[in-house]
């Protein structure tokens, strides 16, 4: 039988090879055809309705890669209306820049714009508001002690004065933060003076120190005026009348803690070796401490 075979396959080689031949080539033809697909929805029938969703879902976006950017429309960024608003906080503060950018950098909170935004403009306006403080202090007290002057500097360059100057021009209008359904909203405390440090930062580069320092002083010119020894120094005061005059310390005690705990009441009393105590209330434990003391020192006088 294989000898048989074998002669059929002799005699008919030509044709066998060109039948080989021509097979070869049909399947190289459709095998050139052949291509690999990551697209898993291949595998998924064409009248699935899952997979006619996701058509309409590429038709309408165009890809369905794996980053996805959330967008959220404010009406504000760019309007007239807020572009005049920056102009009027320019005519508030008397200084006009040339950098609109760098005045609107140094309004917006990272909430708004994770990259483009007022920290580090903060960071140099800090520095730049405390150089400035500094040098006026030591302008209008050049025989006061450094310890008066510490204190003095530390109640004109807090967060408190900051905050305080910062409503003063209403800052607070100017500021970007999150707020993706455009309401009207009570933007924090910190925001608002973190956010003057940054608008003196921004004056500075947009600037220079000078023009920083006449804004600056500008603003503070009442808290300067007013600059007294903050209340720590009631109880610093009382607690060198003390130790002078009995060799000991004043001592307080806590009369009571009242009220809610996001707005507590403390009560504190301070008695002296000849006295009886002298009562203060306060937001905190050392608030309170601070305005018994002022309490008992005006009593003493």
């Amino acid at each position: 039988m294989w000898y048989t075979l074998g002669q059929w396959i002799i005699k008919r080689r030509v044709f066998i090879l060109l039948a080989l031949l021509g097979s070869t080539c049909f399947m190289g033809y459709h095998a050139s055809k052949v291509s690999l697909s990551y697209e898993f929805t291949r595998a998924i029938p064409t009248d699935n309705p899952k997979y006619q969703d996701y058509q309409a879902f590429l038709k309408r976006f165009g890809t369905d890669g794996n980053t996805m950017v959330v967008g959220f429309e404010t009406d504000h960024f760019y309007e007239k209306s807020y572009f005049n608003a920056v102009a009027d906080l320019q005519k508030k503060i008397k200084v006009k820049f040339k950098n609109l950018d760098l005045l609107i950098k140094s309004l917006t909170h990272k909430s708004f714009d994770m990259k483009n935004n007022n920290e580090k403009i903060e960071f140099l306006g800090d520095r730049v508001l405390g150089l400035v403080i500094a040098k006026k202090l030591l302008e209008i007290y050049p025989d006061e002690k450094e310890g008066i002057l510490d204190k003095k500097y530390a109640s004109l360059v807090n967060k408190k004065t900051c905050l305080e100057i910062a409503k003063k021009i209403e800052l607070q209008k100017y500021i970007l933060t999150f707020n993706p359904n455009n309401k009207k909203i009570r933007i924090e405390d910190k925001i608002v003076s973190d956010s003057c440090e940054a608008l003196i930062g921004a004056i500075y580069l947009d600037k220079n120190l000078a023009v920083a320092e006449k804004v600056i002083l500008d603003l503070w010119k009442n808290h300067i005026k007013e600059s007294v020894i903050t209340q720590i120094d009631a109880k610093t005061t009382l607690q060198e009348l003390t130790l002078k005059n009995f060799k000991k310390l004043p001592v307080y005690k806590l009369i009571s803690n009242t009220g809610p705990r996001h707005k507590p009441s403390f009560k504190v009393g301070v008695k002296l070796p000849n006295t009886k105590y002298f009562f203060g209330l306060g937001k905190s434990k050392k608030d309170a401490e601070q305005n018994a003391a002022i309490e008992c020192l005006k009593n003493l006088k």
